[in-house]
């Protein structure tokens, strides 16, 4: 089953789907839902046979379907082929970091960027863990984390280079847990304009996902609706010698496999 936000005339409204059948809202399922968090909780006593006698709704535009998170983690070096590129030795614990939710959009918004604020634009594709009841595993949505690379290294820390308005693309739904059997055996790509620049997979994470999970748990409450973004493979732009930054009109590609495409283009102003 998936979880999307869906745009439509009526307004934005959470709606759960199968692969072909279309959506149906959760009003229609009689579930008022504002968030995430409070879609995920309603969904953990929901029967999916429901689905079979609602009528599906098609035709409308997907939005970013994490909605007034209480936390967005992100996770640092957490693949080994990723930190070796960039001259590091992968952690011996998960290095976590913040990054603020309004950063978050749709899997097929545009992103705008100033371009006085920065000139090493970067990407990133990762699977993102949506947390479900109880800091369980609801399911997995595609992400990119972009980031200000100049900003990173102003800082010596992650977390505001990651946190500019439109820097967290997210969908394009949420693939509940069941079809995602092993989150470890999954293959990342990005494509910057049609050119492939990541092509890894989940095996070659440092910490898997059960194990940030429950790291983060440890000195954060995870709540229904909060994310871990779980880091990137190799073939990030950063990278590259020489580095190979984004630029004004770029197309960025992300796909996991069983898991979801996003599609975003950069706008400089």
């Amino acid at each position: 089953m998936k979880l999307a936000l869906l745009r439509s005339e009526r307004g934005d409204e959470f709606a759960v789907g199968r692969d072909g059948a279309g959506w149906v809202t959760l009003r229609e399922l009689g579930i008022d839902a504002p968030d995430t968090g409070t879609a995920i909780a309603a969904l953990a006593r929901f029967d999916a046979a429901r689905l079979d006698a609602a009528v599906p709704m098609r035709g409308a535009a997907l939005g970013c379907p994490i909605v007034a998170p209480s936390a967005v983690v992100g996770v640092g070096l957490n693949y080994r082929a990723h930190a070796r590129e960039l001259g590091a030795t992968p952690p011996r614990e998960p290095r976590l970091f913040p990054k603020l939710a309004r950063a978050l959009t749709g899997p097929y918004d545009a992103v705008r960027v100033d371009r006085g604020l920065t000139a090493k634009l970067d990407y990133e594709a990762e699977l993102a863990v949506v947390i479900g009841p109880g800091a369980s595993v609801f399911g997995y949505a595609v992400a990119n984390d972009l980031t200000a690379r100049d900003w990173q290294e102003r800082d010596g820390e992650p977390s505001r280079s990651k946190s500019f308005e439109g820097f967290g693309p997210i969908g394009p739904w949420i693939v509940t847990g069941d079809e995602v059997p092993e989150p470890q055996a999954l293959r990342v790509r990005a494509w910057v304009s049609g050119e492939v620049r990541q092509d890894s997979s989940t095996a070659d994470m440092v910490f898997g996902v059960d194990t940030l999970v429950r790291h983060a748990a440890r000195t954060t409450e995870l709540a229904p609706g909060d994310v871990i973004l779980t880091g990137t493979p190799p073939g990030v732009g950063h990278g590259m010698e020489p580095p190979r930054y984004l630029s004004s009109g770029d197309v960025v590609a992300c796909e996991i496999d069983g898991v979801g495409r996003i599609e975003n283009r950069l706008v400089f102003r």
